[in-house]
């Protein structure tokens, strides 16, 4: 390539940057299947991402401050604006007394609690890590490599370079490689994609063992730790408060497609999954307030009166036998040895002259003038005048 094809080629990835809001990298996109390359770097890159929505409702991407090289040999932790607003919908979404229902819905998309309405799926605003690597594919269609001295990055789809490297990403299965089989530099990778969406799996192999060529060797590799800087306060501001027309000279670059993002989420593991969550009711309601305490139970008017049927169910309370009739005329009866249950009230005396008596011993009534209770068979000494 001469001098004046390598100036126009800088510049046109120049005008692909300023355009895209971003970096334009050459991706080679993990497809379905096996995928044969070798890797061009003795080390990855890694970096946080964030992945939100501004203010106008369009889509953004954002690369954080925080240094994961750093963290990983003990710096302190840093943060970007999108970090702190990711603190504090947690601050919101653990104590929903205190805010109001929108607010706590807010919060609860931020964190990827909730849908969000304008993308139609969840997915968390929290900084997600993602490795870069410099890779020379074995099955380049186009042969762009070899036509361009250039190597191109390993992605995991054409919206989003760079593979995940969080807990359960691509990542992982890079670790597992080299443990097994050592460094990568003396021999080509294979890797196989199956599933898809929330289902995708990722297997890394060794294959040929051999060395690059020398013009391999000298293919230009891509500087991630000087294409791919912070995103500037300024812009996240204004993205965060006002959206995106204001915020850098165009644009930003659009965020993964969907899949891609349900994907992440699945895999993601949040470093604010240990604090305690809220309940939500449905899918989208969240529980705001604590359940008043429980009124003591009062007895339905139904009830109270089953209550009062069965106490007047109930059998009345009869006096003791009594010897004596309280008639016109009373007998004198010879008493039994245990009295039979109590007998009914008294009833009304009748008009007939003779009149009606109490049996003292069965309470049944017989004539007044009955010498024996044709009932229980006592029998009466005789009769008493008034």
């Amino acid at each position: 390539m001469s001098k004046l094809s390598e100036k126009m080629a800088k510049i046109r990835r120049f005008n692909k940057e300023r355009s895209s809001g971003g970096v334009e990298m050459e991706k080679f996109v993990i497809a379905e299947g096996n995928n044969l390359f070798r890797v061009a770097d003795d080390l990855p890159v890694f970096k946080y991402e964030h992945w939100f929505t501004a203010a106008c409702g369009t889509p953004v991407h954002s690369f954080c401050s925080r240094d994961y090289e750093g963290e990983a040999d003990g710096a302190d932790k840093k943060s970007c604006k999108v970090c702190d607003v990711v603190t504090a919908a947690w601050e919101v979404w653990n104590d929903p007394d205190k805010h109001s229902e929108e607010d706590v819905y807010q919060a609860g998309v931020i964190l990827g609690k909730e849908k969000d309405q304008r993308k139609g799926f969840a997915a968390s605003w929290s900084a997600k890590v993602f490795a870069y690597i410099n890779v020379i594919p074995r099955e380049d269609k186009d042969n762009w490599c070899a036509k361009n001295k250039h190597t191109k990055v390993l992605s995991k789809s054409a919206k989003q370079a760079g593979i995940t490297a969080g807990e359960k990403g691509i990542f992982d299965e890079f670790i597992e490689l080299v443990d097994d089989n050592g460094d990568w530099d003396e021999f080509d990778v294979r890797m196989k994609k199956s599933g898809k969406k929330l289902d995708t799996r990722y297997r890394v192999y060794k294959d040929k063992e051999y060395a690059l060529s020398d013009e391999e060797k000298g293919y230009t590799r891509y500087e991630f730790d000087t294409l791919l800087k912070p995103t500037p306060e300024k812009v996240l501001d204004t993205w965060l408060n006002v959206g995106v027309k204001g915020g850098g000279n165009s644009a930003p670059p659009p965020p993964a497609a969907e899949e891609d993002a349900e994907e992440d989420a699945a895999a993601e593991v949040d470093e604010e999954e240990t604090k305690p969550k809220k309940k939500v009711l449905g899918k989208t309601k969240l529980k705001l307030k604590k359940e008043p305490e429980p009124e003591p139970e009062t007895p339905d008017e139904e009830e109270e009166v089953e209550d009062e049927v069965e106490e007047e169910e109930k059998p009345t309370p009869k006096p003791k036998p009594k010897t004596k009739l309280k008639s016109k005329t009373k007998l004198k009866a010879k008493p039994k040895v245990e009295p039979e249950p109590e007998p009914d009230p008294e009833p009304d005396e009748p008009d007939d002259d003779v009149g009606e008596a109490e049996c003292p011993e069965c309470s049944t009534m017989i004539p007044g003038d009955s010498e024996s209770c044709p009932n229980c068979g006592a029998k009466f000494t005789g009769f008493d005048e008034d």
